[in-house]
């Protein structure tokens, strides 16, 4: 099996990549990824596995599929990695479009930050100040927006580059997704459906919820088959409650933090907003 065309949501991280993916899912001339997340640019040890193992992670029709999609924010995160990333797919003899989905920096950041406090990376008694400030330069980093496409614009055809923002995809949902749909050549006359619903909220990459520790518990699974889904669906919600621990809950961004988070942006923002058309001003930015 060959599959010659690709879609891949590079990211930005926090910018609701993970719900894009799965309400394009959707669409029958889109074949998504068996892991959402494959990483196969960024990670050596994927890499080294080579294309042939890539094009094994999707059940291609090619009577019945325009595209293959994936959604790594990972292809956009730092900017070493940026680099390698597009040199290593534009090294692969097959045609690729790009999406970037973009929001408020400051609302990336802070939402970074509780990812990270939720998944216990930072914020742990011990770790200091140093830690939180080491985890808000990687945050800020990644919300260089314009540094990181610039790489695939440098790469690759501009037709070939869909910029978003998050606050179009919550407002305008089906808009949004009728104009991916013609960017990628599929029919744009599909309807997409629960394009309300947010996926991979906080709680749901923790690995301490009970939850997570009932499923675990292979004797439990056949009980839980009997569970109406109905009531699972409210059950797994209550279970998925973290516990809260003041070590837990993230430091909200000082002014004097957010003042200098955007004089740290303020090159990036000013070359997001005149060299590829995205209108910042509407985060409160002026440029």
């Amino acid at each position: 099996m060959k599959i010659n065309d690709f879609t891949l949501i590079v990211g930005a991280a926090k910018c609701g990549t993970t719900s894009l993916f799965f309400y394009l899912s959707q669409h029958p001339q889109i074949c998504p990824c068996k892991i959402k997340e494959p990483k196969f640019f960024s990670r050596d040890e994927r890499w080294k596995k080579g294309f042939q193992w890539y094009q094994g992670l999707w059940n291609w029709d090619e009577q019945v599929h325009k595209t293959a999609l994936e959604a790594t924010p990972g292809y956009t995160d730092h900017f070493p990695i940026t680099i390698e990333v597009v040199q290593r797919i534009a090294s692969i003899d097959a045609n690729f479009k790009f999406i970037y989905i973009m929001r408020n920096p400051l609302e990336r950041i802070e939402s970074a930050l509780q990812h990270g406090y939720y998944q216990a990376r930072v914020g742990k008694s011990g770790n200091g100040e140093d830690a939180f400030e080491h985890f808000l330069k990687s945050a800020i980093d990644k919300s260089k927006y314009a540094q990181k496409i610039s790489e695939y614009y440098r790469q690759f055809p501009k037709e070939d580059i869909l910029l978003l923002q998050l606050d179009d995809l919550k407002e305008t949902p089906s808009a949004v997704m009728q104009q991916v749909c013609v960017f990628l050549g599929i029919d744009d006359s599909f309807e997409f459906t629960n394009l309300e619903k947010a996926h991979n909220k906080k709680n749901s990459y923790r690995t301490d919820t009970l939850w997570r520790k009932l499923t675990r518990m292979k004797r439990l699974q056949p009980m839980a088959n009997l569970i109406p889904e109905q009531y699972k669906k409210q059950l797994r919600t209550y279970l998925s409650r973290p516990p809260r621990k003041a070590k837990d809950i993230p430091p909200t961004l000082t002014q004097k933090q957010k003042k200098e988070i955007l004089r740290d942006l303020r090159e990036d923002l000013h070359q997001l907003h005149w060299e590829y058309g995205v209108d910042v001003t509407r985060w409160g930015f002026e440029v």
